[in-house]
């Protein structure tokens, strides 16, 4: 059951629109009507009417993919084609320790958090300030304990814990994560404070929307002694469930229209124009 305090995703006219947090004596209001939040105490996913007895909503648990559709882009976010790659490729699984640099909206973090799970760590490094008090107030909405977003310059700073006062919280150590992703302008600067954070075995993606940025990066991962380098790009195509009536070969011959020969054919059929590009994900494995 939904209780006070929870923040729920909603959705309205069939699809997911925002988070609400369920507190007493609030009401939430649209198109349809006014509703009262004691309304939102029942199961998630179960039908909310208006004050007005219209326009039904929904109310449902948070979870990566939702989150994605829901979060506010306050940069380009990746989306699931991209996050499901990321945490194939770099082997993520619970209790592992992870770094990201680039929180920006959160979408992957909270994707990367699941996938470490309660006993896992993420932590996560945003250069914008803005971005990085977003961050933190997403993963305290969310209740994403096993997550910590710190504000810093990773090119300037790297990963280790500093003297800067604005950042609290548990650090990542030397020779301790699991897993590293960089999703800044330059990722080949921030290569060698990486190396100091990875565990032998321990694997790293960059993403960068250009491919000159990709060569760079490359470049300097292989003069690191980064092995196992692949870059991919991930596009995703829809498919659409289509009928269409067939006519029998006697018909055509007898020029006769005979109902009862017509067949109604199923069939699957891709959108024409699929999904542009994103970015280019570099995939690499300290040995």
């Amino acid at each position: 059951m939904i209780q006070y305090g929870d923040t729920m995703i909603l959705f309205e006219d069939g699809k997911p629109k925002q988070f609400i947090t369920v507190t007493q004596g609030q009401t939430y209001q649209n198109k349809y009507g006014a509703y009262h939040h004691y309304t939102f105490l029942v199961k998630p996913g179960e039908e909310i009417l208006s004050k007005n007895g219209t326009g039904p909503i929904y109310l449902m648990t948070p979870n990566p993919h939702l989150i994605t559709e829901t979060v506010p882009h306050k940069t380009q976010i990746l989306f699931m084609a991209d996050i499901s790659m990321i945490i194939l490729k770099l082997c993520l699984k619970p209790g592992q320790r992870v770094i990201e640099s680039g929180t920006g909206s959160g979408s992957l973090s909270c994707s990367l958090a699941a996938a470490v799970g309660h006993k896992g760590r993420l932590f996560t490094f945003e250069f914008n300030k803005e971005r990085a008090n977003n961050g933190k107030e997403l993963f305290a909405k969310l209740k994403i304990n096993q997550a910590t977003c710190f504000w810093r310059d990773v090119y300037t700073n790297g990963f280790l814990k500093g003297d800067d006062v604005e950042n609290q919280g548990e650090f990542p150590q030397e020779n301790s994560v699991d897993a590293i992703f960089l999703d800044l302008p330059q990722p080949w600067l921030a290569l060698d404070h990486s190396k100091k954070m990875i565990k032998k075995g321990g694997r790293i993606c960059c993403f960068s929307p250009c491919i000159e940025q990709v060569q760079k990066t490359a470049l300097e991962l292989r003069q690191q002694g980064w092995k196992n380098l692949e870059t991919l790009e991930c596009l995703k195509r829809h498919f659409e469930r289509r009928v269409k009536q067939e006519q029998s070969l006697f018909d055509d011959v007898q020029k006769k229209v005979c109902t009862d020969q017509n067949k109604r054919v199923t069939y699957s059929s891709g959108i024409n124009q699929a999904y542009g590009h994103t970015g280019y994900l570099t995939f690499a494995q300290y040995i």
